[in-house]
């Protein structure tokens, strides 16, 4: 079967936009009942409007982009190690596809924040200051795209996994709109155990105090065995957004956001 329609029946790019949709009106009604902090500007209009741009670029390139290129490498040949998919087997292959996919994403992200190129691109992430459900998506176009060819590409090179395993990671990724959701929710001492909305709201936190913790996606036992893990105190729900104020105005920003700095320079020289 081609790699684009086997993926294509798995989650077709249309599926994903109303998931997307559907998740983030299903945490934004918890959001109105029961916000961790009051959003002063609000940019869910914005933050969705780069999400779509997202979702054309994967309805686009289709295989070009996360799991698929997993696929792909293992059509290709690559994946050392097959993962059991049947019975049992499956709940282990998924198990250890999941906890390898996400140990992938927390090592991306480190680099994301350690490397001035990548918090280029990364900080469009950052610059929201009304942290919730859809700044889930609020992400510059190009990461996706590198995030694919490194993360999901050794992935595959390591592990050879069926198409539900995939499917299960997908689904499994979508845990991302509830963790950026603006509510208080939290696990308290279990909060090593899976990501929570006050968890990752800390990372995103504008204050210093908060720089360099808690970049877990899905499950922060990465961050205890790097060190970067902060358990939240009670009722702790700091501000968000990026230490400079900056944040994109509109979508041409948000597409241009690496650039912002040098186009404004010839903008004013325009004008000079």
């Amino acid at each position: 079967m081609h790699l684009i329609t086997m993926f294509g029946h798995l989650l077709p790019p249309l599926s994903m936009l109303m998931l997307m949709l559907g998740a983030m009106a299903f945490c934004t009604i918890f959001e109105i009942l029961a916000p961790a902090r009051k959003s002063e500007r609000p940019d869910k209009s914005l933050n969705i409007a780069i999400g779509l741009v997202f979702m054309l670029l994967q309805a686009t390139f289709g295989a070009a982009f996360g799991p698929a290129v997993t696929l792909a490498v293992n059509a290709a040949g690559g994946g050392l190690i097959t993962l059991p998919s049947t019975g049992l087997g499956l709940v282990v292959g998924i198990a250890v596809f999941c906890l390898s996919m996400d140990l992938g994403d927390y090592l991306f992200h480190r680099a994301q924040h350690a490397w001035p190129w990548m918090w280029a691109m990364h900080s469009l992430h950052h610059s929201d200051p009304a942290f919730g459900t859809t700044t889930t998506v609020r992400h510059f176009w190009f990461e996706p795209m590198l995030k694919a060819m490194t993360t999901y590409l050794v992935v595959g090179l390591i592990f050879k996994a069926a198409p539900a395993i995939l499917l299960s990671w997908v689904v499994l990724s979508y845990y991302n709109f509830i963790s950026h959701s603006n509510v208080r929710l939290g696990f308290g001492r279990a909060s090593w155990l899976i990501n929570s909305p006050q968890y990752h709201r800390m990372h995103h936190s504008s204050a210093s105090e908060y720089s360099n913790c808690n970049f877990a996606s899905i499950f922060p036992i990465f961050d205890v065995i790097a060190g970067s893990y902060r358990r939240p105190r009670a009722g702790e729900y700091p501000a968000t957004g990026i230490d400079t104020g900056e944040f994109p105005r509109s979508i041409v920003e948000a597409v241009c956001w690496p650039l912002r700095g040098r186009a404004a320079a010839l903008s004013n020289a325009g004008q000079a």
